[in-house]
C-alpha cells in the first residue's frame, strides 16, 4: 500500500519501484476525516506532507475575520513544505475537504530526500515554480479584475467544456465562489442573478450551465487582450 501511496507522490513519481522502496522508512501516513485541520497556520510544526488520496484545501482568514480559499490540493501534490525549507511559521491552514490520507515526512527527512536525490529535488523546484505561477496569476486576478470578473473566472474554474456550453456539474455555494473570488456573498448572489438575467447562466440539474461562454465579460477581456 506504501509503494503505492508514493507511486502517486509528484515529487516522486521519477522513482523506480527499487528506489521508492529506499525511501518508504522516511514516510508514515494518516487519515484525517472531512472537516479535520491538518495544518493550523499557528502551529510551529514543520512537517511535509502529500496527498494520498482525498481532497484538502489551503485557507486564510484576514484580519478582518473573513476566510479566502487560496487553492485546493490534489491527490499527488505535497504541501506544508515551505515551512521545511525556510524554518518560517505556516503561511496558511489546511482543511480536509473530504476524508482524506495523508503522507507525513519530517522536516530533517524531506531535507534529505532533496538534497540526497537529483530527480526529486528537480521535481520540488518544479512544483514550487508551478504555485508560484498559480498565484502570480491569482494575484494578478485580485488587483487588475473587478468583482463580477473575478467571479465570473470561479465560475470557469468548476466549469467542464460540453456541447451546449460550460456545465457546471454540481454548484459550490456561494459562500466558497466568494471566498475564492475575494469578494462578499451578497456580490456573488448579484453576480449570479445578472448572469442569469442576460440569459447566460442557467439552471441545469444540481448545477448550472454557462450556455454562451464567448459572452462573459471575463473571457471578452482575455480576447481583447490577446489581440
Amino acid at each position: 500500500m506504501m509503494l503505492n501511496y508514493l507511486k502517486s507522490i509528484v515529487i516522486f513519481k521519477d522513482l523506480d519501484d527499487r528506489s521508492l522502496q529506499g525511501i518508504e522508512h522516511f514516510v508514515t501516513t494518516k487519515v484525517y476525516r472531512a472537516g479535520e485541520f491538518i495544518l493550523d497556520r499557528q502551529s510551529g510544526t514543520t512537517m511535509v506532507m502529500a496527498l494520498c488520496s482525498g481532497l484538502v484545501r489551503v485557507t486564510l482568514v484576514t484580519p478582518q475575520g473573513k476566510e479566502m480559499v487560496i487553492r485546493d490540493i490534489n491527490v499527488g501534490e505535497v504541501f506544508g513544505d515551505w515551512s521545511a525549507i525556510d524554518g518560517q511559521q505556516r503561511s496558511a491552514s489546511v482543511i480536509a475537504i473530504k476524508d482524506s490520507v495523508v503522507a507525513l515526512i519530517s522536516e530533517a527527512d524531506f531535507r534529505t530526500l532533496v538534497t540526497h536525490n537529483p530527480l526529486i529535488a528537480l521535481r520540488q523546484m518544479q512544483e514550487l515554480t508551478r504555485q508560484l505561477r498559480s498565484m502570480t496569476w491569482r494575484l494578478t486576478e485580485f488587483v487588475a479584475l473587478k468583482a463580477s470578473l473575478r467571479i465570473q473566472s470561479v465560475l470557469m474554474d468548476f466549469a467542464t467544456l460540453t456541447p451546449d456550453g460550460l456545465l457546471i456539474q454540481k454548484m459550490v455555494s456561494h459562500q466558497e465562489i466568494a471566498a475564492r473570488a475575494y469578494t462578499q456573498r451578497e456580490v456573488v448572489v448579484r453576480e449570479l442573478a445578472s448572469l442569469q438575467l442576460r440569459g447566460l447562466l442557467t439552471k441545469r440539474g444540481d448545477g448550472y450551465l454557462i450556455t454562451s461562454p464567448e459572452l462573459l465579460d471575463i473571457l471578452q477581456l482575455k480576447n481583447k487582450s490577446e489581440v
